[in-house]
This record gives C-alpha cells, structure tokens and sequence, in this order.
C-alpha cells in the first residue's frame, strides 16, 4: 500500500544580495586559494554607498592562476559587535 504524500512545507522568500568576487591584481583572475590568517577588527562605520558596518575582516590568499599573494579586505556586519558607537545595534528600538 502506498504511503500518503505529505505537502511540502512553505518556504519563505530568502533575499539575494550580490557580492563581487576579489581579483587578482596582477592577472585578474578570480581563483583563489582557500582563505588563511583572518584578522577581524571592530570598527563601526558607513560605506560610501550607506552600507554599515561594524567589523573590518582581512583575509589572506593567493591567486591560483599566476600565484600572486594578496589581503582581502571586507567590511562586514556582525551580530558579536555592537553596531553604534554607543553600544547599541543597529535595528535595536530607540
């Protein structure tokens, strides 16, 4: 006897942001070895674009490509920070 189809959960809209992949300076490539040696640092500020922001990652790699080393550098948001130099996160209620 067969079993009875159950109906698949609703799923909810997911946003889809775009990131730009970091070149190579050299060859321009986007391949990149796995990251090593991440440095975060807490900073709270703006983007030109108005995008905030509260932790500066570094990220080291290199180039598959031609093997040129780099630092990637993304300017994140972060739940383990605040977000405001007074403390407070951003989407908190005033």
């Amino acid at each position: 006897m067969a079993k009875p189809h159950k109906k698949p959960p609703e799923l909810s809209p997911v946003p889809v942001v775009d990131a730009p992949s970091s070149r190579c300076i050299k060859c321009g490539s986007t391949r990149r070895a796995d990251y090593r040696g991440i440095t975060r640092q807490p900073h709270v500020g703006q983007l030109a674009d108005g995008t905030k922001y509260n932790m500066v990652v570094w990220r080291r790699t290199h180039c598959l490509d031609c093997g040129q080393a780099r630092v990637d550098r993304a300017w994140e948001m972060s739940d383990d920070y605040p977000n405001d130099a007074d403390g407070q996160r951003g989407d908190a209620p005033q």
